[in-house]
């Protein structure tokens, strides 16, 4: 019997992040009868997002809740045959984990989860470089996993003495059989969708700046949990009132993505970084073309016909972009649409991202 221990953050959070959703797709793709599943969460929600009888869950709430189970962990971790850290930046299990692992001499994965790309270690960077100085020592055995050749090229310069994998997030086979459900677009009318939880790396004030200097009205719905902060959003939303039709949701029911999707023209994500970014890959699956930064290993969508993927260093770029949607007929729009799921399927199929 393999014995498989998963160490995650937040992976029971009810606002389900990119790396719980990785996770439960990898889970529901690759479980078999020969497999037993140990979930070591960090995460203060006792709520389970994954019931089966083969997975079995130890969360840990804080410092005093992982001394208190200090002792089931490692035995956890000395009878566990395949063993990866999904956390890399959480502190409370990261640390005494590859500790406990170095002490043991096991072979480990570490999924970086796109945590130590360039981009994203701008935010705190002297803390992150500290921290990955701490645990060189502790990670010479493990074998970092990439979810993308954009992610490898980002990020290896600091694992270039371990052994690396590119492993793939996988998509729901249901995604990329989905059928189009077309939305009629008429010239001088643009819906564009921001579908993500509001963090920082999202970038909604950059959403801000650009839809503010538009010359003309458009509708922006926005789905997702504000982890930003709640003034500074209020402010920009009601400055953007004065001008478009704004609509904010907070968070959303997975049962009704397919249909989010389907309601609008244009998918706007201007990322600070993305290791693989389900949401973009799910717009492009629902036949929508997206507008992104250049952060991402969809980069290339532009060539293709499928949106844009621009500098965010120039975001006259970006309302040049959204004034040729907002100008496009329904003749054109519906081919843009085609591409972009073509675009996608091949790209997934060829793992060339």
């Amino acid at each position: 019997m393999i014995k498989k221990l998963l160490i995650t953050k937040d992976f029971n959070n009810k606002i389900k992040f990119g790396p719980s959703a990785s996770i439960i797709n990898e889970l529901n793709d690759k479980q078999n009868d020969n497999e037993e599943i140990f979930i070591l969460d960090h995460c203060s929600s006792n709520k389970i997002n994954l019931i089966d009888k083969k997975i079995n869950y130890i969360i840990i709430k804080n410092f005093y809740d992982l001394v208190k189970k200090f002792k089931t962990i490692l035995n956890l971790v000395r009878n566990s045959n395949q063993i990866e850290i999904h956390s890399f930046f959480d502190a409370l299990l990261f640390f005494p984990s590859i500790i406990i692992l170095k002490i043991l001499r096991k072979k480990f994965k570490i999924y970086l989860r796109g945590m130590v790309n360039d981009n994203v270690l701008v935010k705190k960077k002297l803390i992150k470089i500290t921290y990955l100085f701490l645990a060189k020592p502790f990670i010479k055995d493990a074998t970092i996993v990439f979810t993308s050749k954009y992610e490898k090229k980002n990020s290896i310069k600091f694992f270039k003495n371990n052994k690396y994998l590119v492993i793939n997030n996988k998509i729901d086979n249901k995604l990329i059989k989905i059928k189009n459900k077309k939305i009629y677009k008429k010239p001088n009318q643009l819906k564009i969708l921001f579908f993500s939880n509001l963090l920082w790396k999202k970038n909604f004030n950059f959403v801000y700046q650009v839809l503010k200097e538009l010359t003309f009205s458009i509708e922006l719905n926005i789905y997702g949990k504000c982890f930003i902060n709640q003034n500074d959003f209020n402010r920009m939303i009601i400055e953007l009132k004065k001008k478009h039709n704004i609509r904010y949701y907070n968070y959303y029911s997975n049962k009704d993505k397919r249909n989010i999707f389907f309601s609008n023209h244009l998918f706007f994500l201007p990322t600070i970084d993305e290791n693989f970014g389900h949401a973009i890959v799910e717009s492009f699956l629902h036949y929508r073309p997206c507008l992104l930064s250049n952060k991402t290993p969809w980069k290339d969508n532009g060539k293709y016909n499928a949106g844009n993927s621009l500098s965010l260093k120039n975001k006259k770029l970006f309302s040049k972009s959204i004034k040729y949607f907002y100008s496009m007929d329904d003749r054109k729009f519906n081919k843009i649409c085609n591409n972009s799921k073509k675009y996608i399927y091949q790209k997934l199929v060829s793992k060339n991202f």
